[in-house]
């Protein structure tokens, strides 16, 4: 399973492109079995060994706690 960002996904490739689900593909042919993209605020997706694509937006509440 290999976890990046969309900005590392580009970097790797050598691409501009916004287009996850391209992105996923082309990150997938290199070689890792699950292939995940991370896109901060948009989710996180997924290409398994099936070539099934997921997209998941995990969102919840967050208490910033600040200590002096």
């Amino acid at each position: 399973i290999l976890f990046i960002n969309k900005t590392e996904a580009q970097i790797i490739l050598g691409e501009s492109s916004n287009d996850i689900n391209e992105l996923l593909k082309s990150i997938k042919s290199l070689g890792p079995k699950v292939a995940v993209i991370t896109d901060g605020v948009n989710g996180s997706y997924v290409l398994d060994n099936n070539m099934k694509f997921f997209h998941m937006i995990n969102s919840c509440p967050i208490n910033l706690i600040c200590r002096r």
